[in-house]
């Protein structure tokens, strides 16, 4: 088990020279990567829907449990696999996980049938459930403290950076060539990645390309606190589960990423059917929210970071931010009644950009919040259960919704009254440490 290094904090007046060079960002891009690829095999199915549908006379209530599948693997291991990767460390169990779902996502090429592609889905869940974990750990253990919001936005942006190149990628692939070699193509970008992972990859102790310097810097500030050995008992699911910050982010987590599942699941059949563009049309329009919430999310993220004080963050101030953002991403409930399709796309990328930032922001809070730092795989597990449970119901509801309704209306008014319930849920119960009693905190 990889155990991580404490020091004390440096002065904040030391940080901006200590903090050069920064080859750490290269272990932020590198989970950054990771989570496309991730969100890439996620969405292709979403981008292929139409065909597929087509190809195998699905209806919208199949597909909206088609959509799902993953979702429930990916759930069932979740909390299994998060105690694993505080046994095994990131290196590993990022191996083990990118290579199981890649090779699950290249089998859903050969797929001919609904029961074979739902069976290659649940595959892909089981081999995704780690990854958000792995790097949420990866932060905790690379990332000094003034930059943490920084290093989750760099990963959660992976998860808009995939739909975005599935929607022109996969758009195209299945245009040209059909669905199933679609499929066989965008798996094998994991096996790329993973090559990578294992040449560069090592615990910062052990990182032969860092500076002296910046490894010193690194361990000296990527924790608010040292461990207290007293906590030790606090590192359990269940302990953790006795606080309510805990609870209040992975709600938190699942109103978002409801919002998130809502877009990465139907916005390409939205668009093909609600707005009437053909497949390819409406996957390279699809891109442009991803796109905008890629590069608009690490903006903001690094402005938080610029506001947030190290003494604020260990508070949980930054529980203000995802409160803001969550608010703002209900502009969501203006798009039914828009006509414009230009508007609508503009509604998207607002509500989009909002919702990636949030959620990068509530990975962070949980950072800022946990005082135990031997339970971080385990307290990542419970905030992305919290979030799957979003991204189970996302897909069927809309399915439902639309399949009822004949139109997409009422799903935007259900994801922006989700929203509003993340905001909640976060202004008013991520208050308190997670891993020390109230009493004593």
């Amino acid at each position: 088990m990889e155990r991580p290094a404490t020091a004390a904090p440096l002065a904040e007046d030391q940080i901006s020279a200590a903090a050069q060079p920064k080859r750490r960002y290269g272990i932020y891009g590198l989970v950054c990567a990771m989570t496309a690829i991730n969100f890439l095999d996620r969405a292709s199915l979403s981008v292929a829907a139409p065909a597929v549908a087509a190809s195998l006379g699905l209806t919208a209530v199949a597909q909206g449990y088609l959509l799902s599948a993953y979702s429930w693997t990916y759930l069932l291991c979740l909390l299994p696999s998060s105690i694993l990767l505080d046994r095994i460390g990131t290196r590993r169990m990022a191996t083990y996980s990118i290579s199981l779902w890649s090779f699950a996502s290249m089998l859903t090429g050969f797929a001919n049938s609904y029961g074979m592609l739902f069976a290659t889905r649940l595959l892909l869940g089981i081999g995704e459930a780690p990854s958000n974990p792995t790097c949420s750990r990866v932060v905790r253990e690379w990332a000094p403290v003034r930059e943490r919001g920084f290093a989750s936005a760099a990963y959660n942006t992976g998860g808009y950076i995939g739909p975005a190149i599935a929607s022109i990628v996969v758009s195209t692939l299945v245009t040209r060539l059909g669905w199933h070699l679609a499929f066989v193509v965008t798996g094998a970008l994991g096996f790329v990645w993973l090559a990578v992972w294992l040449w560069k990859f090592q615990q910062p102790e052990k990182a032969p390309w860092l500076t002296p310097d910046e490894r010193a810097y690194i361990l000296a500030n990527r924790d608010t606190a040292a461990p207290d050995p007293a906590q030790r008992g606090q590192a359990s699911i269940l302990a953790l589960l006795r606080y309510p910050a805990m609870w209040g982010a992975a709600i938190s987590q699942g109103c978002g990423v409801y919002s998130h599942y809502f877009f990465l699941t139907w916005l390409p059949s939205y668009m093909v059917h609600g707005r009437h563009m053909t497949l390819l049309h409406g996957g390279l329009l699809s891109a442009v929210p991803y796109l905008c919430a890629t590069v608009f999310g690490l903006l903001i993220a690094a402005l938080v970071d610029r506001l947030l004080t190290g003494r604020a963050a260990h508070a949980g101030a930054r529980r203000y931010a995802v409160f803001v953002l969550f608010a703002i991403a209900t502009v969501l409930f203006a798009a039914p009644s828009t006509r414009s399709t230009a508007m609508v796309i503009v509604l998207i990328c607002i509500a989009m950009t909002s919702v990636a930032t949030a959620l990068s922001m509530n990975v962070a809070l949980v950072n800022d919040l946990l005082r135990v730092g031997s339970a971080t795989g385990r307290a990542y597990g419970i905030l992305n259960f919290g979030g799957n449970i979003g991204g189970i119901f996302a897909p069927i509801v809309t399915g439902y919704v639309v399949g009822a309704s004949g139109n997409y209306a009422m799903a935007f008014v259900v994801s922006g009254g989700v929203l509003v319930l993340g905001a909640l849920s976060s202004l008013l119960l991520t208050r308190r440490p997670i891993g020390i009693a109230p009493e004593a905190a």
